[in-house]
């Protein structure tokens, strides 16, 4: 071998070397989001969960192993938030954070699940006055006024708790429980404690007869799709839509899609949403793409729960509707949950196959909420991530945000994926966001979600920047 060779072998492993640091440390970073809130450095969701999960587990082996949940929402956040401004919202959250940490005992864990939302996991309880005095000691900690901005403001909250005792089998439980005590808390006035019972179960009567409109919805046209634009970046172009389903009761008004989509996936009713959202996804673009010139590129997002991952017919299904509307299968973006598919992983994975091998593209939402392992995406027939809209949102206040979104495409670029931004707010947002090169972005300040006949008029008057028309 000679010096030509064997430099440029020695080249190749250099790249080789660089290339395979900078997935670790893609994946170092990765690993450290998908197990704490961005904002407070409190674990998140996830994290509480698996805690949670082993708690549950080791009552109901040994009864003596108690533990509680307290469940808390700030009463006075969203006036802060709407006087005062996002970034000091963002100050009250990371001081009520800090609070908390200060005042429970060193086994406890305190998590962030979102928003204005916090847990706190009360384990290895030897009775149950140890939680309520520790439950009123977070409501005390929080009366207690700070200065946001030379504002004094009182944060406030509402509590919930519940105990093992009720010999709960699963987190979902605990959490429903405790849930619902948070919300008796805030009916009787706010800045108390309410400790669960039997009869705010008549709260699950209550989701029992919204399930049953819910059927009825999805068979007699109380539902509607509306579609919010994506937009290539760099340059900036129209390249296509996410459908959103929208519920209007006859009775109740406009009901939140996180309440009736999560209901319909409880309730084994998802799969018939999945198809109403896919077909009349499919059959607006397919409308669009015929009646205005310059659209044969736009491509739908519809997303899929992990219900639909389970499908026997779901490919089948996905493949008659595209026939049935004559779309081409790349015009179809399935987005997944990153969570749902690493819960489902095994499932999943021929369907999602067989739909690549015929066109059908994927796309895994909410990127970087849960820990995907690099092992797995490389592998994974995806298309693109999308970063969830809470690192978006915090780009200028919180600066590891911008690196989380480095690390994203940085990851993303090794495997040969695109990138999307969804929640895009503010300019300042958009233009971090092109200078780090993300590739789509979505969100209120290009667009809101459109009807389908205020599409027609965007694409009638052939208006591929900022959408200004609001559904």
């Amino acid at each position: 071998m000679n010096w030509f060779t064997n430099r440029r072998a020695f080249r190749a492993a250099g790249h080789q070397l660089h290339d395979i640091t900078s997935r670790h440390l893609a994946e170092s970073r990765l690993h450290h989001i998908a197990y704490h809130d961005g904002l407070t450095d409190l674990a998140n969701r996830h994290c509480f969960q698996e805690r949670l999960a082993a708690a549950v587990e080791r009552s109901r082996l040994d009864g003596d192993q108690r533990f509680a949940v307290l469940f808390l929402d700030l009463d006075r956040f969203k006036v802060v938030n709407d006087s005062l401004g996002h970034i000091a919202g963002n100050t009250l959250l990371r001081e009520v954070a800090q609070r908390l940490v200060d005042c429970v005992r060193p086994c406890d864990l305190v998590a962030r699940l979102g928003g204005d939302e916090f847990a706190i996991l009360l384990d290895s309880l030897h009775e149950a006055d140890e939680g309520r005095r520790l439950a009123q000691r977070v409501l005390e900690t929080l009366s207690q006024p700070l200065l946001v901005n030379g504002t004094e403001v009182v944060p406030g909250a509402s509590l919930g708790l519940t105990f093992s005792d009720l010999g709960y089998r699963t987190v979902d439980e605990v959490l429903r429980d405790a849930d619902l005590a948070m919300y008796e808390a805030k009916a009787g006035g706010r800045g108390r404690v309410a400790l669960f019972d039997n009869s705010m179960h008549e709260r699950v009567a209550e989701k029992l007869a919204l399930e049953a409109d819910l059927r009825r919805a999805i068979g007699e046209g109380q539902l509607s799709v509306h579609f919010q634009p994506l937009y290539d970046l760099q340059p900036h172009k129209l390249s296509g839509f996410e459908a959103l389903v929208r519920w209007t009761h006859p009775q109740r008004g406009p009901v939140s899609p996180a309440v009736f989509v999560a209901l319909a996936e409880e309730s084994g009713h998802i799969e018939a949403l999945t198809d109403f959202v896919l077909d009349h996804a499919m059959a607006q673009l397919a409308q669009w793409q015929r009646s205005a010139a310059g659209t044969e590129h736009l491509v739908m997002h519809v997303n899929i729960s992990g219900r639909d991952l389970a499908r026997a017919d779901l490919v089948d299904s996905v493949h008659a509707v595209l026939q049935r509307h004559a779309v081409a299968p790349g015009a179809l973006t399935l987005e997944i949950t990153e969570t749902t598919l690493m819960g489902r992983l095994e499932v999943a994975l021929p369907a999602m196959r067989r739909l690549r091998d015929s066109g059908v593209r994927f796309s895994i939402d909410d990127f970087g909420t849960g820990y995907s392992s690099l092992s797995y995406l490389s592998t994974l027939p995806i298309d693109s991530l999308k970063i969830d809209r809470s690192f978006v949102m915090g780009l200028h206040d919180q600066p590891q945000n911008v690196e989380i979104v480095r690390a994203v495409l940085m990851l993303a670029k090794s495997l040969g994926r695109k990138v999307v931004a969804e929640g895009i707010e503010t300019a300042e947002q958009l233009a971090t966001l092109r200078q780090l090169g993300v590739h789509v972005g979505q969100g209120y300040l290009l667009s809101r979600p459109l009807s389908a006949e205020c599409v027609r008029n965007l694409l009638a008057i052939g208006n591929a920047s900022t959408a200004s028309i609001a559904a």
